[in-house]
């Protein structure tokens, strides 16, 4: 079934631009933690350290640019170096949103042709069923797989290359640079890594069964309004109507228990996730402040390996 997709160069043009965006949001932290320390270091009169990681790899870009503007401009050396960062910030935050903008009009164009051309291919396929197809299925549930089955089949598409490739590269950019940075206080945060992935775990075999039967359901409240409009006169004709509005009314009844039971495990585990995230912030501020205090460890880089962090919540959910 991926051929519904492979088959449009668009994607690769896709894949290459969640690659570059998902590199390019991986400065931000540094650029942020860097800035903290050059203000610092000028405050203090102290020499200034590149935050490890993907800051090692900026300072030594944007260094030569703030040497040039010194020199031409008779700036200050702290006061190019900051500007350059300054600038370096905004800089990231313009391509980012236009490559986001560019791979959000790409990935639609070639989702939507693949949802376009399935939805084509199973309506062709429905037309060259036996009789005795169509005896066995109900018209309801054959419309819901047209409309609402296919549009999850799109989302799983756009999250099978464009969110996978994001996810994966995030972890693994998010993880160099945390351990660059401190491999204690990494090894600390890490600890509620496991917890944060069974919830999640526990969470989706919780909801995958459901969303299913939601699914199903929904297929028969569409097979009941479908066979009553088809069949009006009958109902009026045997005086049926209050037997059909029960029907129905039992149909959506359990529909909505259905979404209510999901809606409450949802609202079980969200809230769990963001209470992990939480106990991670506090052992973050808690121990990186012990390592600020004995100068292991400097403000811009315990700010920004909180950025980090705050950007692996994500992907240890989604993995």
């Amino acid at each position: 079934a991926l051929r519904y997709v492979t088959q449009y160069w668009q994607l690769k043009l896709v894949v290459a631009l969640v690659v570059f965006n998902t590199v390019l949001t991986m400065f931000s932290p540094s650029i942020i933690g860097s800035i903290i320390d050059i203000v610092r270091s000028v405050a203090t009169e102290t020499e200034f350290v590149p935050t490890q990681g993907m800051g090692v790899i900026l300072y030594g870009i944007l260094t030569p640019v703030a040497n040039w503007f010194s020199g031409t401009l008779g700036w200050q050396i702290d006061t190019a170096i900051l500007g350059v960062f300054a600038f370096a910030l905004i800089f990231v935050a313009a391509m980012t949103s236009l490559f986001s903008y560019i791979q959000r009009y790409l990935s639609a164009f070639v989702y939507q042709g693949a949802e376009y051309s399935i939805r084509n291919d199973l309506y062709n396929s429905l037309l060259e069923q036996s009789f005795s197809f169509y005896d066995q299925q109900r018209t309801g549930q054959l419309m819901s797989r047209a409309t609402t089955d296919i549009g999850q089949l799109s989302r799983f598409y756009r999250m099978s290359f464009s969110m996978i490739i994001s996810t994966l590269l995030t972890a693994i950019l998010v993880l160099y640079n945390v351990f660059s940075i401190s491999t204690p206080l990494t090894a600390l945060y890490l600890v509620i890594v496991p917890l944060t992935m069974v919830s999640a775990y526990i969470y989706s075999k919780k909801i995958r069964p459901l969303w299913a039967l939601t699914r199903s359901q929904f297929g028969d409240i569409t097979s009941v309004l479908q066979e009553n409009l088809m069949g009006l006169r009958v109902v009026r004709g045997f005086a049926m109507e209050s037997y059909e509005e029960q029907k129905l009314s039992d149909v959506c009844e359990t529909y909505f228990n259905t979404r209510v039971t999901t809606a409450k495990i949802r609202g079980l585990y969200g809230p769990m996730g963001t209470f992990l995230t939480a106990i991670g912030t506090v052992l973050i501020i808690w121990y990186g402040g012990i390592q600020i205090i004995n100068n292991a460890m400097t403000v811009g880089s315990l700010v920004a390996f909180y950025f980090y962090v705050q950007r692996l919540g994500r992907p240890i959910r989604m993995i």
